[in-house]
């Protein structure tokens, strides 16, 4: 046993130096790695074989201090990402920004099942008619003006794409018999998300049994929100003309009176089915 411990301790004082790890963010990963089990990293596995849930070696987490820790290194990874964002060259700054705002104008209420790298990458497409136009302007305009211009090319190719391009493309990729897909999820957003067409009558049926009935949309045109709103969740809300009881009876309601007018929200959950009216016809 003395050998032993004499030979370990011999092998330990042959150590000179100890180099630590230089890799970004190895603190974090290293903390995170001894505690048991792992702070971040499911464990599907042993899981199906052990119960993990509250259970926590870790002495830090049990007086609730670890919540402040975790937090703080999340503040701290959300400002480490800000400032690198900030020491990137001027043209990508704007590019990155101006390709944002172009991703949310050309897919506004089609976002919702977008991976997070199809994301990126249509902020980077968006985001290359800005970077020329910086490049083309750098002579010319202020650093503001530039800014504004940049801006400007993104939200002018989102609108083309939103308005014009995005159809065309996915109807020429139909008809040469390459994809029968298109940018929406299903039914109901290519209905409420198209702007081709025109709505002239809405019935919504309850499952309570209830019946709210619009017998022209275009009437509430100039109403606030527009004549109807078709939430990406399924949701509506709708100036009812007229509202069918549950046992048929049958009650005119007029929207619009001395005290503004009475809109009426319809969550998902309450409703059954929805039938409407539409003129195919370009607005």
């Amino acid at each position: 046993m003395g050998s032993a411990s004499e030979g370990a301790g011999g092998f330990v004082h042959g150590f000179e130096t100890v180099a630590a790890a230089g890799a970004l963010r190895f603190q974090a990963h290293f903390f995170d790695a001894i505690a048991l089990p792992h702070k971040t990293e499911m464990f599907t596995a042993l899981e199906r074989v052990a119960v993990l849930q509250g259970l926590s070696f870790d002495a830090r987490s049990r007086d609730g201090a670890d919540g402040g820790r975790r937090k703080r290194r999340r503040e701290f990874t959300t400002r480490w990402k800000m400032s690198n964002y900030l020491e990137l060259p001027f043209e990508i700054q704007v590019s990155l920004a101006a390709g944002f705002l172009g991703y949310c104008v050309a897919y506004s209420g089609k976002r919702n099942h977008h991976k997070a790298y199809e994301s990126a990458m249509i902020i980077l497409i968006f985001g290359t008619p800005s970077i020329a136009a910086i490049k083309a302007s750098k002579s010319i305009f202020s650093p503001e003006i530039q800014i504004i211009y940049a801006a400007a090319c993104s939200l002018a190719m989102a609108i083309i794409w939103r308005r014009f391009l995005s159809k065309k493309v996915f109807k020429f990729l139909r008809n040469q018999k390459i994809s029968q897909e298109d940018e929406n999820l299903g039914p109901w957003q290519n209905i409420s998300q198209d702007t081709d067409t025109k709505i002239s009558q809405l019935n919504v049926r309850l499952k309570n049994g209830r019946v709210l009935f619009c017998t022209n949309l275009s009437d509430y045109n100039g109403a606030p929100h527009g004549p109807a709103l078709f939430g990406s969740d399924g949701s509506i809300a709708m100036y009812a003309t007229k509202i069918t009881t549950s046992n048929g009876t049958i009650h005119e309601v007029s929207p619009k009176d001395l005290g503004g007018f009475q809109i009426t929200y319809i969550p998902k959950e309450e409703i059954s089915e929805v039938d409407l009216r539409i003129v195919a016809e370009k607005l």
